[in-house]
């Protein structure tokens, strides 16, 4: 299995076109966050863990390579030297910062800038095009001002990996009570070490559920760990209100569509380039999950290709996660214990059993893991979407957003039309058994 290193070096080898060596070494720069304000503390602290889950975070006397300094002018002979401003209307951080100050925002902002700041930093050491200043709006966002406590009544984190946890270390910074059920069939993997906050290296081969239900600590809500899928869960528990999914895959999300929950928020990244959120509540006219990831063919080539490389069938690969009888087959194919397989992801093994040459779809692009500010700033806006849906301020509706990390934001949100044949919206019986399940009018 590909370790943190090792998907941070592919994902950077991929993103600039250059070869493994060479990424490696630019994922070496040296970066110091200095605190020139003391309001800036906490903010440091998360930028630091984002940038140090990517690049070398070192201390100032250690000839750092980049120096971002918070609130005030740099104070060591790094090469590049950037200041990061923040005000009431959002953060500012470049070289071409003039006068940065620093003014008290609401934690969660912080949280979510502190993405993007950790992209600049990052854009920096890698050579990647990135404005100079670089400026996030609250507004452009879309964070509401105002919003309700956050209150988790059995809900359901579907997906316990870089998106999900991000999620989750975003809410740390929001008011929750309640209980939410994360859900993951899957063990903590090496390679989850380079995005997922909670997670150590001790958790490798552990359900990622209950890892991560014992690791997080939000407000007063309750984690409660189920090791499985969000079909599995529904089979034991019955019909589910409210899902939060960032699960790894479009064929996984089609699938808790079908399951049918009253309420969905979602949030995804396409490898180091886009991230995206999604959110509605049925009855709706607009776009639900089905309409946002339709089949596209590079899903069945990219199975055929796995299924071709582990030597196991299209039906099992389609599982996507491996029970014990496909460990047994793995276990034959590649003469290694079955708990080398069991529990692992289809996707990942696939990685892993590549070598330096991890499958790709019949497009030719390869699936990679996001950087952690990717996966994380996709986290944060799964939390705006959910502050707007509690908003008292009459915040226009909208149900999509999508953004370059690596940009700053603007004003995109919008309403998504369904889509022509989706396999949800375009099937009658399927909504006349939703409005039965839930109580509802019948609704087209």
């Amino acid at each position: 299995m590909l370790n943190a290193k090792e998907e941070n070096r592919k994902a950077l080898a991929s993103l600039l076109g250059i070869d493994e060596e060479e990424a490696a070494e630019k994922l070496q720069t040296k970066v110091v966050v200095t605190v020139a304000d003391p309001a800036a503390a906490a903010f440091a602290s998360d930028l630091s863990q984002l940038i140090g889950k990517t690049l070398q975070v070192v201390s100032a006397d250690a000839g750092p390579d980049i120096e971002i300094a918070l609130g005030g002018p740099a104070s060591t002979d790094a090469p590049v030297r950037m200041m990061a401003s923040m005000s009431g209307d959002g953060l500012t951080v470049g070289s071409a910062v003039v006068r940065p100050e620093w003014s008290a925002v609401p934690r969660f902002n912080e949280r979510i800038c502190a993405c993007y700041a950790a992209g600049v930093a990052i854009a920096r050491a890698i050579g990647k095009a990135c404005p100079d200043p670089f400026t996030v709006g609250f507004r452009a966002l879309g964070i509401p001002v105002r919003y309700a406590p956050v209150v988790f009544e059995d809900d359901v984190l579907a997906g316990c990996g870089g998106v999900g946890t991000g999620f989750l270390w975003a809410l740390q910074a929001v008011q929750t009570s309640g209980r939410l059920t994360v859900v993951d069939g899957k063990n903590v993997s090496g390679g989850n070490l380079n995005r997922c906050f909670f997670y150590e290296g001790e958790d490798v081969d552990k359900p990622k559920a209950e890892r991560l239900a014992a690791r997080a600590v939000l407000g007063n809500t309750v984690l409660e760990p189920f090791v499985g899928t969000f079909r599995d869960l529904l089979l034991k528990r019955g019909r589910i209100r409210r899902v939060f999914v960032t699960v790894d895959s479009r064929p996984a999300r089609r699938s808790i569509q079908t399951d049918m929950p009253l309420e969905i928020f979602d949030a995804s990244t396409t490898d180091v380039t886009a991230v995206v959120a999604h959110n509605h509540r049925q009855p709706t006219g607009y776009a639900c999950l089905s309409c946002i990831y339709p089949h596209i063919p590079e899903e069945d080539a990219r199975e055929r290709d796995i299924a071709d490389l582990l030597g196991l069938t299209l039906d099992q690969v389609k599982r996507r996660i491996v029970d014990g009888d496909t460990a047994a087959e793995l276990s034959r194919n590649f003469g290694e214990p079955p708990e080398t397989f069991l529990g692992k992801s289809m996707d990942s093994l696939a990685k892993a059993r590549c070598g330096s040459a991890p499958v790709t779809t019949a497009g030719g692009r390869q699936a990679l893991a996001p950087f952690a500010f990717v996966s994380s700033l996709a986290g944060c806006l799964m939390v705006v979407d959910l502050m707007r849906s509690q908003s008292s301020e009459g915040v226009p509706l909208s149900n999509y957003v999508h953004l370059d990390p690596w940009r700053p934001p603007t004003p995109v949100r919008r309403l998504k039309p369904r889509r022509d044949g989706c396999e949800f919206c375009g099937d009658p019986q399927l909504k006349a058994v939703f409005a039965s399940v839930w109580d509802l009018p019948a609704f087209t």
